[in-house]
């Protein structure tokens, strides 16, 4: 996942060895930088933190003071300037994990992964979309739970946001799902089958 920061300054952008790396992008928009560097340079992050212990799938900013990471483990919260300024430690302000499924007998899922990550308008809700089928909400200050929305039948690779209480999820399933945040429910768009993708 790729995020802008600071009014589109720097570039955030997070991978599978659980490393968030931060760009700053303002000289590499301009013309003259690429017409004196050599060929095939490749511009090195200005920062790199280790942020999770495996990868990470998805991040979502908000006002860009709080950047949110989510991947096979949990959703973590984290001080954007910790993230973003030379010198700093990354500060932790908090986790939540999406919640374990009872399977068949009574055996616990594992904790499904967090495929993407999205905040309302509002700044006030961080949506997931995880790995088990459902999205869920959380209070964007705490991570408490807010809700899970129930009806993909299978994994969802993202999720969103229009306005405060608008939400979109895209899943393996072939389906996009548009939900009222206020009430939980969504309306199924179908894919066409055979539809040219891309």
């Amino acid at each position: 996942g790729t995020e802008f920061l600071k009014g589109g300054e720097q570039l955030l952008a997070v991978d599978s060895s659980g490393q968030a790396h931060v760009w700053g992008i303002t000289e590499l928009l301009e013309a003259e930088y690429w017409e004196n560097a050599p060929e095939g340079h490749r511009p090195l992050p200005t920062l790199t933190h280790k942020l999770h212990d495996c990868s990470i799938f998805s991040v979502a900013v908000s006002s860009d003071r709080v950047i949110f990471t989510g991947g096979d483990d949990m959703v973590k919260a984290w001080d954007a300037l910790s993230l973003t300024t030379p010198g700093a430690t990354p500060k932790l302000l908090g986790t939540a994990s999406p919640p374990q499924k009872t399977m068949g007998r009574g055996a616990m899922a594992g904790i499904p992964e967090t495929n993407g990550l999205a905040v309302s308008s509002d700044g006030k809700t961080l949506f997931a979309a995880c790995g088990d089928g459902s999205a869920y909400a959380y209070d964007a200050a705490t991570l408490q739970a807010k809700g899970e929305f129930l009806g993909h039948t299978d994994y969802l690779h993202c999720c969103t946001t229009q306005g405060a209480n608008g939400l979109v999820t895209g899943s393996e399933d072939g389906t996009i799902r548009l939900w009222d945040t206020r009430s939980l429910k969504g309306e199924e768009l179908s894919m066409p089958a055979g539809a040219p993708t891309g």
